[in-house]
């Protein structure tokens, strides 16, 4: 049925908020294999969602991990009571580039394709590339916005939860451009600061609440 949600689509109605009728639920036609073939199923179901719990079960102990690594080396970078030497960021950037947002289609864009960097390219912590939208025929791609390994991003506009959200780029396919929600910070080349240092430092928690 999931797979086939045009179907529910279909049976939307009103003029403002669209909804879907009782009845209209009640006629669908559904595909009903029998019962012991649906349990079989049901069980493929439930065991694929047993692992990406635990998947996301052990993505979380990884940034925790991850979280007290960082504090144990460097310590509470909001607090800084080693006292570590501070410095205004942007002396160790060569720019802070703004993205462009303009109308896409729907899907993610196609290999040899320009697409714009969907705000949940960034949001996870980690880098997505495939959370893209696919720039239409009708726009000319704005090459000074690709996106490329080592590039360290930051979202910068939308909710108070999504803001703030840093993702370095180790690896990303061609031809993806900055939204106008995300910044992209360029160090420059002779500054005294690593770039996984500086995500680690910007998604500290700590900073990161500074930051929204």
């Amino acid at each position: 049925l999931f797979g086939n949600i045009h179907l529910i689509e279909e049976g939307f109605k009103g003029a403002g908020l669209k909804h879907v009728s009782k009845a209209y639920i009640s006629n669908l036609k559904i595909p009903l294999p029998p019962l012991e073939t649906q349990k079989q199923i049901a069980n493929i179901l439930d065991t694929a969602d047993a692992f990406r719990q635990k998947t996301k079960a052990l993505i979380d102990k990884y940034d925790e991990l991850t979280q007290s690594l960082f504090l144990d080396m460097f310590g509470d970078p909001v607090l800084n009571h080693r006292q570590w030497p501070t410095s205004p960021l942007g002396e160790h950037l060569a720019n802070i580039d703004s993205g462009w947002s303009p109308k896409c289609l729907d899907a993610p864009a196609k290999v040899g394709k320009w697409g714009v960097l969907k705000l949940s390219a960034v949001t996870s912590g980690e880098y997505i590339e495939n959370e893209n939208k696919e720039l239409p025929n009708s726009e000319e791609p704005r090459h000074e916005i690709e996106v490329k390994p080592g590039d360290l991003l930051l979202t910068r506009k939308n909710t108070h939860r999504l803001v703030a959200a840093s993702a370095y780029i180790f690896d990303t396919r061609e031809k993806l451009m900055l939204p106008d929600t995300i910044f992209r910070l360029r160090i420059s080349s002779n500054a005294q600061i690593n770039p996984l240092y500086l995500w680690s430092l910007l998604s500290h928690k700590g900073n990161r609440a500074q930051l929204q």
